[in-house]
């Protein structure tokens, strides 16, 4: 299942996208979020995350449980640091910043 939001100016996640957790393919890009909330941990079939062309300063620590995840796209979004979870993200096999 894939979910296009990209380029709707959301300031956040819509909750009723984090209910869809058979979700593989979630394209948040080219909005006006500056966080994650940690409930993106119950996207677990989440393979693909398209959050470029933001306003992220950080990323949570719950994205650490997307273990299926293999593609993370983060391109134009102010990031302080990476911090820790990119490196429990083990299936990942594609990072655009």
């Amino acid at each position: 299942m894939t979910l296009h939001l990209g380029g709707n100016r959301l300031r956040t996640l819509p909750g009723a996208a984090l209910r869809l957790t058979c979700l593989q393919h979630l394209d948040l890009s080219r909005n006006a979020l500056t966080s994650l909330p940690a409930s993106i941990s119950s996207l677990a079939a989440l393979r693909c995350l398209d959050v470029s062309h933001n306003r992220l300063e950080s990323l949570p620590d719950a994205l650490s449980s997307l273990v299926v995840l293999q593609h993370l796209c983060l391109a134009d979004n102010p990031l302080d640091t990476l911090g820790d979870v990119l490196g429990a993200l083990t299936g990942l096999t594609h990072l655009d910043v």
